[in-house]
């Protein structure tokens, strides 16, 4: 067809989405020589995403490139990339947050004492493995009973002792107060003899590294098949009739992973049975 050879821009829609600017919009591309646009969710958009007015806007962008000849492509996302369902997955489920691998490797000071930070991420494995002068394991450990969590951050704050007994808020005792907050995990311990080497694992969050402040784990295919859901089926069920036609099809924006090296639920198991 014609069209596929004409320019289809993004058409960043925002603010509050009405529709007497819309079809004028939509006519202004058809005049302007566009074949069609891309209907996609930017900064500033104050109509809900993924709400009835949010698919009520689209529904006259579409019928207004079905009267003026030209194509409306969807976008999956608000804004970009693809997965996140506006960054709304992660309301309703914080599992599906990408996480990556740490790695820790360290040894005992020389007292044979343990104390390493690991961070706020799931411990995957924790061993000690001692060996001789030659390199050859002589022994190995489990060390995740020795992991816990503690919370370094002290601070002073100000305390009314009041508080515990009959007359708060007739008397004040003010005092400080020392306080800790921000839990992490921590190694603790002890290990006695020559030769240990401290191997750790685990999976963290990897948080602020988009405009969702996570990531989506697009490995977990109940993550993946969750944002189908809330977007392709979403238009389907409203606008299935166009599609093939008005609706060429979706636009999908730089999905990934996230993380590199990531980790998924289940990517164990997966691994054992896919390589034995």
């Amino acid at each position: 067809d014609a069209w596929d050879y004409r320019p289809a821009p993004f058409w960043f829609v925002n603010h509050k989405l009405e529709k007497k600017e819309i079809e004028r919009q939509v006519e202004l591309m058809a005049k302007a020589g566009c074949g069609g646009f891309f209907i996609h969710p930017r900064a500033g958009l104050k109509t809900p995403y993924l709400s009835d007015a949010w698919f009520e806007a689209v529904g006259w962008a579409i019928n207004a490139a079905e009267k003026h000849g030209i194509k409306a492509w969807l976008y999956d996302e608000d804004p970009f990339p693809s997965g996140a369902v506006g960054g709304s997955v992660f309301f309703e489920h914080p599992e599906y947050a990408a996480r990556e691998i740490r790695f820790f490797r360290f040894s005992p000071d020389a007292e044979g004492n343990l104390e390493v930070d690991l961070g706020k991420g799931i411990v995957l494995t924790a061993v000690a493995v001692r060996t001789d002068v030659s390199g050859k394991v002589i022994e190995q450990r489990d060390l995740r009973g020795r992991i816990g969590v503690v919370r370094p951050d002290f601070f002073q704050s100000n305390w009314n002792s009041s508080y515990y007994i009959q007359i708060f808020g007739k008397k004040e005792f003010k005092h400080y107060r020392a306080e800790t907050f921000y839990p992490r995990l921590h190694l603790s311990g002890e290990l006695s003899g020559d030769g240990w080497e401290i191997f750790v694992t685990t999976a963290e969050i990897a948080a602020g590294t988009e405009k969702y402040g996570a990531m989506p784990d697009n490995l977990n295919p109940d993550c993946v098949r969750y944002f189908i859901e809330k977007t392709h089926e979403q238009y389907r069920q409203r606008f299935g009739d166009k599609f093939g036609n008005v609706i060429p099809g979706f636009f999908t924006d730089e999905p990934a992973v996230g993380v590199c090296p990531p980790w998924t639920a289940g990517l164990e198991a997966q691994f054992i049975k896919d390589h034995g």
